[in-house]
Order: structure tokens, then sequence, then C-alpha cells
């Protein structure tokens, strides 16, 4: 497993309510959605570097 670090920034306060709700919604924990959009997001700009 990846050593974890601590990670800071800010994010519009409507974004933040409607993550928490889906957080709820889906069981999850936010660390868990958050880090799944951040590989989702790499994934996604990796791909568009390779055309």
């Amino acid at each position: 497993m990846d050593k974890k670090v601590f990670f800071n920034t800010t994010v519009p306060e409507n974004l933040i309510k409607q993550f928490k709700i889906l957080a709820i919604e889906l069981g999850k924990r936010q660390n868990e959605l958050l880090v799944e959009a951040i590989e989702d997001l790499l994934k996604k700009h990796k791909k568009k570097g390779k055309k």
C-alpha cells in the first residue's frame, strides 16, 4: 500500500455539500471517493496524452 500524505485545498462550498451527500448515499468515506476521483482524472488525462 502506498504511503498516505496529508493534502489540503479549498473547494467551492456547493461542491463540498454535494460531495458529502454522495458519500453518505454510497456509504463510503469521503477520502475513498476523493482518491477514486483523482485516479479517474489521471487516467482520463493519460489517455488524452497518448493520442
